[in-house]
């Protein structure tokens, strides 16, 4: 049986079809960030929360080397800002006047797999993944992009270990309300459940049906992924 599984574009895949991978797995490089901090107001002598009117670009412009910035125009003439870098501004900050550009760093993160079985063909932008079983659900909302394995939680007895939940996502019935904060402080991943638990921020994955939950426990799948679909889950082994 196959899962499809999105995968970060303009990165250098570092898998190829036929391998078999796990969590430990490099999976692709991808360019790193940095963020440059630019003190515009205390450079052209402004008020901070003026920024606005001086500024020539919006946040999520691309900004080249040799572009207005920003512009500080007076009866005695006009004082110009120009770019010294290439990047994307990310943030403007009217409290301190100032900007951050972001830039594609030199150095590479290794990014490793978060699904495990064999490679079964490899596209662009996904990747099949050949699995023993799957059961596909649909979830009550849409939900972030995560995969991992399983933690089946027991009971509302349950006493989470660091070793047992760190990085897992846990399926559960029930939690007590002195867990909410400790499961999140021990690395948990996320949450299934069959309905939202207030006062958490963890993320939740709510499964509407009573049989997809009841599969899942049944079958005790060690691992999960979200589909190409924002509400497609897939459990697997």
């Amino acid at each position: 049986m196959k899962v499809p599984v999105k995968i970060p574009q303009n990165s250098e895949v570092l898998i190829e079809a036929g391998q078999r991978v796990d969590f430990s797995t490099p999976l692709l490089k991808r360019k790193g960030k940095k963020s440059i901090h630019i003190p515009l107001a205390e450079i052209m002598k402004f008020p901070p929360d003026k920024i606005f009117l001086r500024l020539k670009k919006t946040i999520g412009d691309r900004v080249q080397q040799g572009d207005l910035l920003a512009e500080e125009k007076s009866m005695f003439g006009s004082k110009r800002y120009f770019s010294q870098i290439d990047g994307i501004l990310k943030e403007i900050n009217h409290v301190q006047g100032s900007l951050i550009i972001e830039q594609d760093s030199n150095d590479k993160d290794v990014i490793s797999c978060f699904f495990s079985g064999e490679i079964d063909a490899i596209y662009d932008g996904y990747l099949d993944l050949k699995v023993h079983h799957a059961h596909k659900v649909e979830t009550a909302e849409p939900i972030e992009y995560i995969g991992s394995e399983i933690y089946y939680s027991p009971s509302g007895d349950t006493v989470f270990v660091e070793e047992d939940i760190n990085g897992k996502c846990i399926v559960t019935t029930e939690l007590k309300p002195m867990d909410h904060s400790k499961i999140e402080a021990l690395g948990a991943r996320g949450l299934i459940v069959m309905e939202k638990i207030p006062s958490i921020s963890l993320t939740q994955i709510i499964l509407p049906k009573i049989s997809d939950f009841e599969t899942i426990q049944t079958k005790k799948f060690p691992f999960v992924i979200v589909g190409p679909e924002e509400n497609t889950l897939y459990f697997y082994e």
